[in-house]
């Protein structure tokens, strides 16, 4: 199939965020809990990011489409 602009970028940050939230279940060190210790700040930041990168590559677009912004065609 087509690619839309900026796709293997937003891959990257799913993937990055789902390896992220994963990783923190076996780390030991305390960097901070959340929801009474069922997540860690890095699992917290993770969340958004995974729900925005699976957004936009549901979407198959990562911008605003040319009429959003006037009608001109993007450069």
């Amino acid at each position: 199939g087509r690619h839309f602009e900026g796709e293997i970028f937003f891959q990257f940050l799913l993937l990055y965020g789902i390896f992220r939230f994963a990783v923190e279940f076996i780390r030991m060190d305390d960097r901070g809990e959340w929801f009474g210790g069922a997540l860690t700040t890095s699992q917290l930041v993770s969340l958004p990011l995974i729900a925005w990168a699976a957004w936009v590559l549901v979407r198959r677009q990562a911008w605003p489409p040319a009429s959003w912004l006037g009608g001109g065609k993007r450069e």
